[in-house]
């Protein structure tokens, strides 16, 4: 793990070059596979921007990666770092636009919010930013990119990464043929070993990604008969890896298909003395433990995944899952489902 880490760590930076590339280029939208960097140069051009004098935001639709990115370039100047939904809630109490109240969760951050934004930006056009940068477009709705782009100031800078699987994100170009971005692609997987990086292209569908990390450690794969039996099977991995292999705490996360699950984990590992966090304190010596959904865009040196077919939507939290770990994947699931999850020999 500790050679795989030393590899990333030396790899990463050279993505870096393609932004030397397109800073001529006002909009420029960064596609690539999990594990092709996207994060690690979105964050780098919001730097970038931001300590060129440019008011910058750097957004994206999860609240853990945000608050993650948050951690990381917290003290930069002129950077406003926040999930999509807290950016229009901070922008409309700052304009004084008022949220109505009798509306359901889903209307909230499907409609109101983003409404609000707009509303906000109209009220104080001061507010608007010089450069946007967004994480993971392809989570983005429609709407959202309208009042993300009435948030910029004309002719401003925008930069997008966003995931090329076809099979889980329909492209995954950003939608919205009035943003003029221009396509970039990223073609080498920076983050995994080899060894993880076959098993989580089984469920990729797009443009050709090449491994650049170390063979790595095989893929373990854990084969139980019920699914009842998936938390003790993920509590005796991580049990093994703490104690057998001395990895350190701070360096594994156990990712499940719902947070129905996280209860049964926390069970099973009632008597270990472990400390557990959720993804939204990456910066904990704690063991991660969260559902695939709400880590995703974040990464582990070590993940234990357990997979219940029938809670999890397909193709998608599988790619997210399995890609997720830098060095050393566990995968804790039924006979039946390791049969549609692993790789073909």
């Amino acid at each position: 793990m500790a050679d795989a880490a030393e590899h990333t760590r030396v790899l990463e930076p050279t993505q870096f070059h393609i932004l030397d590339h397109i800073v001529d280029i006002p909009r420029a939208e960064i596609r690539g596979g999990a594990g092709t960097g996207k994060t690690v140069i979105a964050a780098e051009e919001a730097l970038r921007l931001a300590t060129s004098g440019k008011r910058t935001l750097l957004t994206c639709h999860s609240s853990p990666l945000a608050g993650e990115l948050a951690r990381r370039l917290d003290g930069v100047q002129g950077l406003t770092v926040a999930s999509f939904h807290a950016v229009c809630g901070q922008m409309a109490a700052k304009a004084g636009v008022e949220l109505p109240k009798a509306v359901s969760e889903q209307q909230l951050y499907d409609e109101i919010l983003p409404a609000a934004l707009m509303d906000a930006v109209a009220l104080r056009p001061d507010e608007r930013w010089d450069a946007i940068v967004v994480d993971e477009g392809q989570d983005i709705l429609q709407n959202w990119w309208v009042a993300l782009s009435s948030a910029l100031v004309p002719g401003g800078t925008l930069r997008v990464t966003s995931d090329t699987n076809q099979r889980v994100y329909a492209g995954g170009s950003v939608p919205g043929t009035d943003l003029q971005l221009v396509p970039i692609r990223l073609k080498r997987n920076l983050r995994n070993t080899r060894a993880i990086h076959g098993a989580a292209s089984a469920h990729y569908d797009g443009p050709e990604i090449e491994p650049q990390g170390p063979e790595g450690h095989a893929v373990c794969w854990i084969a139980v008969e019920t699914r009842e039996q998936l938390a003790d099977a993920a509590y005796l991995e991580l049990r093994r890896l703490i104690h057998r292999e001395e990895v350190a705490t701070s360096d594994i996360a156990v990712l499940f298909p719902s947070v129905d699950w996280l209860e049964q984990f926390r069970i099973a590992a009632a008597r270990s003395g472990f400390d557990f966090a959720s993804c939204d304190d990456l910066a904990t010596e704690a063991v991660v433990i969260d559902t695939v959904r709400r880590f995703k865009g974040l990464e582990r040196p070590a993940v234990i995944l357990v997979i219940a077919a029938s809670d999890m939507v397909g193709a998608e939290m599988a790619y997210v899952g399995m890609s997720r770990p830098k060095a050393f994947l566990a995968v804790a699931a039924t006979s039946s489902d390791i049969a549609w999850l692993k790789p073909e020999a």
